[in-house]
């Protein structure tokens, strides 16, 4: 779960769909986007780290589309103009999400949240870095969702095949990683596969993925774990210049054995290429480029 962005065309066992959620204002594309809070800016020492950041999650998910993941919870549905007013609230103070479990009931649902990956803002973007996680939970179907309209300005469902097809048109953005991570959600076929999968892999632990720029010739490769071009030891703080090549994209990847990608041409013209095993029983990214060949003709 992080902020992403949606289309209608219903929720099915065979095609899953993903929600996404648009911000008000354009992120930095330089950046990885916000880290969610906790309860308060505080620290809560007692809170393991994998209790708290899941926590964080559902509760800023509330608070921006009003989808509410929850567990134990007995008793009568609220109705949908007071779940609004339990999501402006929470959206105010973010203490009154606790308050909302202890009128009425059950938890956060922390285990349904499973760990998918984890991304570092690349150094020399922005001001601001962030170390995501990024977690996956998977529903049956979705209640009637409601926006902030302070945050997010629209929330759209839409499968997978849709939501490349409107990034590659340039409708929508996709910031590297979500548009990496979604990439791999096309190896599946079926919900049930897709979700035994992520529960099973997320027991494996994560890497991290600090992406490291080389310009070249005709785009920005950004480099991944893995790759060739890799630095043993990465520039954590970015004390080092970016390195540039006098070669072109595909020369670089004609020349190298180990492939562990993403090369950015623009905002909306990006190819991963990657032929090395994934760690932590992750899968690959799958090639989207066939998605595309329709809208061409």
């Amino acid at each position: 779960m992080r902020q992403d962005t949606p289309w209608q065309e219903g929720f099915g066992r065979k095609l899953h769909h993903l929600l996404l959620l648009a911000e008000q204002q354009i992120l930095d594309y330089r950046s990885n986007g916000p880290l969610p809070e906790m309860y308060t800016n505080k620290p809560i020492k007692s809170l393991l780290p994998e209790v708290g950041f899941r926590i964080s999650a559902i509760r800023e998910t509330f608070e921006e589309c009003g989808l509410l993941l929850s567990s134990h919870q007995q008793g009568t549905i609220l109705r949908q103009p007071d779940m609004r007013e339990w999501q402006e609230a929470v959206h105010k103070d973010s203490l009154k999400f606790l308050k909302f479990f202890q009128e009425f009931g059950g938890c956060p649902a922390i285990w349904q949240l499973h760990e998918w990956s984890n991304w570092l803002t690349p150094t020399k973007m922005s001001s601001r870095r962030f170390d995501t996680i990024f977690f996956i939970t998977f529903v049956e179907s979705l209640p009637e969702l409601n926006h902030d309209d302070k945050e997010i300005s629209e929330i759209q469902t839409s499968s997978l095949s849709s939501i490349l097809k409107q990034w590659n048109n340039g409708d929508l953005w996709l910031p590297p990683p979500q548009l990496y991570e979604i990439s791999r959600f096309l190896q599946f076929s079926h919900f049930d596969t897709m979700k035994s999968f992520a529960q099973e892999r997320s027991k494996k632990g994560l890497e991290r993925y600090l992406p490291v720029r080389v310009n070249t010739n005709n785009g920005v490769i950004s480099i991944l774990p893995g790759d060739d071009l890799y630095p043993e030891t990465p520039d954590l703080y970015g004390e080092e210049d970016i390195q540039s090549i006098d070669a072109s994209l595909e020369e670089l990847r004609q020349n190298a054995q180990c492939l562990h990608r993403m090369e950015l041409k623009s905002r909306h013209n990006c190819q991963i290429a990657m032929n090395i095993s994934p760690n932590n029983g992750q899968v690959k990214p799958a090639d989207f480029a066939d998605l595309f060949e329709d809208s061409k003709l």
